[in-house]
């Protein structure tokens, strides 16, 4: 799938909300003695904001210290922390990008992404195994070479290299950008769908192994994450039958674009696979604690959820503290 530029209407109402969110930042550290500004750096300050296919991407900031008091200047650790701990209540997700592009939902992919993030944060930023065109054209010395800015390669060389690592996924802008998470406050998971018409059992069973064994967590939501999104919706419990349930929990496809959970969503929320800012602030954002309360009503642990309806997303919503 080909990278694509974001259009102006998408990313000028995002970075509107994120101006919002560092305005206030920026008003909670008045509080402490701390005058600071922020700056629109990048892709998103150049208007040229892309994403492969209709995948995820984000906005860089930069935040601008322009004064503080004498204390934090003498421990640039405490300021560090401050910026970090002014609202516990603020927290961000990000969703990470596959190199290969969309397509790997299947949960071993997932894994094998969570792991490659976790290679970037330890200072890989470009994967030990590459495509054969571009290993045999380019040593392993000669990419470390262009990661340290090295004067030895020129100008030609850096650009090619450049324009080779695009074409096979690797974006470093981004790459540089997760490594600046906080490995003392970050949690790694993974959350994904039951599916038993496509995930067997010894597969989440595999998955989840591999989740205990590397410190992630581990959610499902049996049999799609749209039934997550049901949840929100209505009290499932009480509006549908028990054959409805059965139905849902078999969950077939219907359509080119539906299975039954799906199309019960898409009915009651008006959306089809992509969810907008504006159907997520309407029917989702107010009603968090609405879905919490009703996936209650159903499995919430695993491995109950390999064969029974629910989710144990509730869990993720108390590790992060959000009610």
């Amino acid at each position: 799938m080909a990278y694509e530029f974001v259009c102006e209407s998408e990313a000028k109402r995002y970075r509107s909300d994120c101006s919002d969110v560092l305005k206030e930042t920026c008003e909670l550290l008045k509080e402490k003695g701390i005058s600071a500004q922020f700056s629109l750096i990048g892709s998103g300050a150049r208007n040229m904001i892309t994403r492969n296919g209709d995948g995820p991407y984000d906005l860089d900031y930069n935040l601008l210290i322009m004064r503080a008091e004498e204390r934090y200047w003498n421990d640039l650790r405490l300021l560090k922390e401050t910026v970090r701990n002014l609202d516990r209540t603020m927290i961000q997700i990000e969703v990470l990008r596959h190199r290969h592009g969309d397509g790997y939902s299947d949960p071993r992919h997932v894994i094998e992404l969570l792991n490659e993030y976790v290679d970037i944060r330890q200072g890989q930023l470009i994967p030990a195994e590459l495509p054969e065109s571009f290993a045999e054209k380019y040593s392993r010395e000669t990419i470390d070479a262009y990661l340290k800015n090295d004067d030895g390669l020129s100008l030609e060389t850096r650009t090619a290299i450049s324009e080779a690592l695009v074409r096979i996924g690797i974006d470093l802008e981004y790459r540089r950008y997760l490594q600046t998470f906080d490995k003392e406050t970050d949690y790694f998971a993974v959350v994904l769908d039951r599916d038993c018409g496509n995930h067997s059992r010894a597969l989440m069973e595999e998955c989840h192994r591999l989740c205990e064994e590397n410190g992630y967590g581990y959610f499902v939501t049996n049999p799609c994450f749209e039934f997550w999104l049901l949840l929100h919706l209505c009290d499932v419990k009480e509006e549908y039958s028990q054959e409805q349930l059965d139905a849902f929990r078999a969950n077939p496809r219907i359509s080119n674009h539906h299975t039954v959970v799906s199309k019960e969503v898409s009915i009651r929320a008006r959306h089809g696979k992509h969810i907008g800012s504006t159907q997520f602030e309407k029917y989702y954002f107010p009603h968090i604690p609405d879905a919490l309360a009703h996936a209650g009503q159903f499995k919430t642990s695993y491995p109950d959820l390999l064969d029974y309806l629910g989710s144990n997303l509730p869990q993720l919503f108390s590790v992060l503290e959000i009610k």
